[in-house]
């Protein structure tokens, strides 16, 4: 991957409905990024330590939205078919998402552009941090993981206000990455609903 290139990656506006699960005891904080900052994810290397910028993750269908927060195992495809997580209670919210500047990471123009493809997009990123730990020091498989460095660079551009992916549990569906500190204008929304324990319609609004 070569993260150098980000500026040359073109942008997209990007209108519709993506989806969030949440276990149901945060449906009022489902899109809440604050704390983001300080934990690490695919995109992210942010840690207490090394705090880094705020990420908000969704997915393109209900079905991928469950199986990114591990409430869903198996397929469709295997022998035992799709398995519900039953210690992980999940509502999937629809989000409504109007952004200006875009990348979508899964055309093979955009990835071309930066070097990478749909492996490496989706591939380990944990063990970057964890093979330290095992006493492994071969420096290209230890460090911040490329993913990570790619959400980096184009959150430091700063006229980015996210990118789509591949998913790493359904890479067959996308993932929508939204970095809210870029969404300056009001054109740029992220809002859901729900109805809370006595029946009043909320409406949230990504900060």
């Amino acid at each position: 991957m070569n993260v150098a290139n980000c500026s040359r990656l073109n942008r997209t506006n990007l209108v519709g409905t993506w989806y969030r699960a949440t276990p149901p005891r945060f449906l009022s904080d489902a899109i809440a990024t604050h704390h983001t900052i300080s934990e690490r994810s695919r995109f992210s290397p942010a840690t207490k330590l090394s705090p880094g910028f705020e990420i908000l993750y969704l997915a393109e269908n209900q079905l991928t939205a469950m199986y990114e927060v591990g409430a869903l195992f198996g397929s469709a495809a295997s022998p035992g078919g799709v398995i519900p997580n039953p210690g992980l209670p999940i509502v999937v919210l629809p989000i409504s998402i109007n952004l200006t500047s875009i990348v979508d990471l899964t055309k093979a123009t955009e990835a071309l552009q930066i070097e990478t493809n749909a492996q490496e997009l989706t591939g380990d990123w944990r063990g970057f941090h964890q093979r330290p730990a095992l006493g492994s020091t071969l420096s290209p498989h230890t460090g911040k993981a490329p993913t990570q460095q790619l959400g980096e660079e184009l959150f430091r551009l700063g006229s980015c206000h996210g990118f789509i992916s591949f998913s790493a549990r359904l890479p067959d569906y996308k993932i929508l990455g939204v970095f809210p500190q870029r969404l300056r204008t009001s054109t740029n929304t992220v809002s859901y609903y729900y109805t809370d324990e006595i029946g009043q319609q909320r409406t949230i609004h990504l900060h």
